[in-house]
């Protein structure tokens, strides 16, 4: 808890970090019994699974829907547990190397400078151990709105299929599913406007440190492909 950083901003039950990381001693082993028992069964609180939808305008005078960066915030308390299983997860990726050495996105010491070095010696190496009048094609892919475009069907079969723990698997299935969310808009005196519940039943949620590794192992496929 003491790890946590009071400035991030909290979800819709209004608790922050910093509350959290000054709770009192004797609630210490209730929340330690509640996350153990979230664990053991592989069910997570439908409140840990609310989002609050924040739209940030990309530029002054934003009329244009299309003009706002949408932010999700979830609760604290779900961010610090997706922060444990996003540890446990990756470490067991690291350990077992599941992802092609071709994955740069959101990893550890890598960048799009990585990605961009692989792909200039790919195509120095072709040229010249084949033709030098010989031409490379090359095929890029964007993936709009990504996180949102996951089946979660397949991303369970997928980590099923690399042989991820059960339970990580298990937890990961209720952390996908029901999930739901609000639209926060400020007014101009200041309050704040509730759009009606929204539910999901697609893509990995926004704003949850677990979303990128799960992403990763998602699309992994395609960089096993793309190596033969």
């Amino acid at each position: 808890m003491l790890q946590l950083k009071p400035e991030e901003a909290c979800g819709f039950d209004n608790i922050t970090n910093d509350m959290l990381r000054h709770i009192p001693h004797n609630m210490v082993p209730i929340i330690t019994d509640l996350l153990e028992y979230s664990w053991e069964s592989g069910a997570i609180p439908k409140c840990w699974k609310h989002a609050i939808i924040q739209p940030i305008p990309k530029k002054a005078a934003a009329t244009n829907p299309a003009d706002f960066r949408p932010i999700s915030l979830l609760p604290c308390f779900a961010n610090s547990w997706n922060e444990l299983l996003t540890v446990k997860l990756t470490k067991h990726v690291q350990l077992h190397s599941i992802l092609t050495p071709n994955q740069y996105g959101f990893r550890s010491k890598t960048s799009t400078s990585n990605a961009l070095l692989a792909f200039v010696n790919s195509v120095h190496k072709h040229i010249y151990t084949t033709n030098v009048n010989a031409g490379s094609t090359a095929v890029l892919i964007d993936l709009k709105a990504a996180y949102d475009s996951v089946c979660r069907f397949t991303l369970i079969r997928k980590l099923q299929k690399e042989r991820i723990p059960a339970q990580i698997v298990k937890w990961t299935a209720s952390l996908l599913s029901t999930r739901t969310a609000n639209t926060r808009t400020v007014l101009a005196d200041g309050s704040s406007q509730h759009s009606s519940t929204l539910n999901f039943d697609r893509g990995v949620p926004q704003g949850s440190s677990i979303s990128p590794i799960l992403f990763n192992i998602y699309i992994n496929d395609i960089s096993k492909q793309s190596t033969r």
